[in-house]
């Protein structure tokens, strides 16, 4: 196993003292692994077999655009009969307790904007298909009710974002990160880096700036600033597409949760309600206080079920 693992690496870091960990398994069904050679570190990741090629070599010309922009870790070699990347590795500050900061929650919500930025200005390549977030909610959701269903006000939450008629929007797409939640936000050498580039496609800038406000609960006050720091203009109300892809990524998110939860061989009450159902910051809660692990299925079940309630309340 270990000769596999260093095939898939460059020929400078297979010396005999290279040491490869494996980290964690990614969602995609994907190895990820940690390599110290030559004094420094990096990631090695090898896709699953879960995981389309074609996929596969679109997150990676992404990540090394991304890479070269300076807000994604560094690709320091690509091996597409194995698809296998080897990355810079990345350690440095969660962006969490920054951002929850007193003291420091403006300059971490500025950052945002500007790294949002710098991403969204990455030229997009014409092969990066767009990312369609409503049929793949259709078709999520598809598999969801022929593996056993979903609660009554789960499906009619996301009936009700299929249903609506997307706000006019006359911009451009642009390259956007798609996945924003905290965890894949990191502090480094004092820039803010972006992770986990495997959602990331062309989409309208608006998704990128909701999901970060859906997952840092912010209020509506806190999304204007946020919002006035990435157009760098004065911004006083919501507009309406911002609030439409509020909507559309806490459905995304809540039955991207709900799939995990079957896919894991788990999942909740089918008949559970609404109100029997915890808020996003109730659930958030939780998984701060430990009460919720997202590696097991019934919880995921229960976090997935809390964003479409989100979803309801936007």
């Amino acid at each position: 196993m270990d000769s596999d693992l260093r095939a898939c690496l460059p020929e400078a870091l297979r010396g005999a003292a290279t040491r490869i960990e494996r980290i964690a398994p990614g969602m995609s069904g994907a190895g990820v692994y940690r390599v110290d050679a030559e004094g420094k570190t990096y990631v090695l990741k090898i896709a699953g077999g879960l995981e389309p090629f074609d996929d596969w070599k679109r997150a990676t010309q992404v990540l090394a655009a991304a890479g070269r922009a300076g807000v994604a870790p560094g690709v320091v070699h690509v091996d597409e009969s194995r698809t296998a990347v080897v990355m810079e590795f990345i350690q440095g500050e969660p962006f969490m307790p920054a951002y929850f900061s007193p003291d420091r929650r403006r300059q971490t919500l500025d950052q945002l904007a500007d790294t949002l930025r710098r991403v969204h200005a990455i030229p997009v390549a014409p092969e990066w298909a767009r990312k369609d977030t409503l049929a793949a909610m259709g078709y999520i959701l598809a598999g969801l009710q022929q593996g056993g269903g979903v609660p009554a006000f789960a499906a009619e939450a996301i009936r009700r974002i299929q249903a609506q008629t997307p706000p006019p929007w006359d911009r451009p797409l642009v390259l956007s990160h798609n996945d924003l939640n905290p965890t894949n936000l990191v502090f480094a050498g004092g820039r803010l880096m972006l992770i986990d580039w495997d959602q990331a496609r062309p989409n309208e800038p608006y998704y990128d700036l909701a999901g970060a406000a859906l997952f840092l609960r912010m209020d509506d006050a806190h999304c204007l600033a946020l919002l006035s720091a990435y157009e760098q203009r004065p911004v006083t109300v919501l507009p309406e597409r911002f609030q439409f892809n509020r909507r559309l990524a806490a459905g995304f998110c809540g039955l991207v949760f709900l799939h995990l939860a079957r896919a894991g061989g788990g999942q909740g009450p089918t008949g559970q309600t609404l109100e029997q159902t915890p808020s996003l910051a109730e659930a958030f809660g939780q998984v701060r206080e430990r009460k919720f692990n997202l590696s097991q299925a019934e919880d995921r079940w229960s976090f997935g079920l809390a964003f479409l309630k989100e979803s309801l309340a936007l």
